[in-house]
Formats: structure tokens, sequence, C-alpha cells
């Protein structure tokens, strides 16, 4: 019978999407056949620091629309932390960018096509429902200019905690990243509460 060895496949032509379950068993690899060289093994380690809040502040965070409208509030009904940072609507935009290096001091290093996972939990407080929550990446490219490469709304949004998982891929020329937390036009006597924020490769 024909064999294909690895080095005829080009990298990316054989993902998990194209695979039928069970058309390929253990019995039919050979000894070694598969090996972690010849895998793209992902890192499961948080880019973000303090994504929970587990500091009990904002350290590691950079607050940018309404500052004195973003407190953290520990001990949230069905929160998965035990702190969370609470956005007050105000009226006006409330924001804060994960690393408070930004945008003078370095982000997340990444790398033109790599492809990431942000993922965070999110509930809603008070009246009316908060609308506009959006969560955003924003980049430098390598000519030092600052732009958002994507974002995604997450509204509605629910009043109990769930979280929210979106996948991007690094456009060209971006060499950092942020995570950007975003509610636009925020509703007095709103809340929007945020923890467990992540970024994955």
């Amino acid at each position: 019978a024909a064999t294909i060895t690895g080095n005829e496949i080009a990298g990316g032509t054989i993902t998990g999407d194209k695979l039928v379950a069970g058309t390929i068993q253990t019995g039919q690899l050979a000894a070694n056949a598969v090996t972690a060289s010849k895998m793209v093994i992902g890192n499961f380690t948080n880019l973000v620091p303090n994504g929970n809040f587990e500091t009990g502040d904002l350290t590691g965070w950079g607050p940018q629309g309404s500052p004195g409208n973003i407190i953290i509030t520990p001990g949230v009904s069905n929160s998965p932390s035990y702190n969370c940072v609470r956005f007050i609507g105000n009226g006006t935009t409330v924001s804060m960018m994960s690393h408070d290096t930004y945008p003078s001091g370095k982000g997340i290093a990444v790398k033109p096509g790599e492809t990431y996972r942000v993922s965070v939990a999110a509930r809603s407080g008070g009246s009316p429902a908060p609308t506009g929550v959006r969560v955003y990446i924003w980049g430098r490219d390598r000519f030092n200019a600052l732009s958002a490469m994507t974002s995604y709304p997450i509204t509605p949004i629910s009043s109990t905690f769930n979280d929210y998982p979106f996948d991007f891929t690094i456009p060209a020329d971006y060499a950092e990243a942020w995570v950007y937390l975003y509610w636009a036009a925020s509703e007095v006597g709103s809340n929007v509460y945020w923890t467990n924020v992540r970024l994955i490769r």
C-alpha cells in the first residue's frame, strides 16, 4: 500500500476539522510516527496579567475612559473568581486596557499569522440592561502605529456570568497586542462586571 510521509504534507493542510472521527486509529500508526516535534502545540498560559484581579486592585491594568467608574468588587453573585472589576454606568464610555503600559510601553508580543483566543467572564447588573459592551484587541504595528485589530460585541449581556470566547488571527505587520474592555455610552443605573480575562495562543 502506498504511504504518505510527513515531509510530503505541507504544514497546516491537514487540521482537526478535516478528519472524520475514527478514520485514524492508534493501530494504524507506526511506532514514533507522531512525535511532539511534528505537532503545533498551543501555549495555554494566560498572557493577560492579573486577569481575574486576584491582587484585589487594578495592578497591570490601565483605566482609559471614566477611571473613577472602574472599581474592584469582591463576592459578586455566581462569579467564577473572588474579585471582579465593576464598570459603573455614567452615560459616557467606561473602559480599560490590559497592561498598564499602554500606550507608551510594551504590550503582549505577537507575530503575524498567529491565532489567539481571548475570553472573558462577564455579566450585567442594575437597570436598564447594558448595551454597547465590547472586547477589543488593540495592537501596535512595526510602524509604531496603534489601532484596533478586531472587536467582538458581547451584548445582549446576561444578568449571570457567562464566558465569551473569541478567536482571532494577528494581521500582517503587528507585533504587540492589548485586550481592551469597553462599554460605550454606559447607561446610568447599569453595571458591567468582568473577570477571568484571558488571552492564550
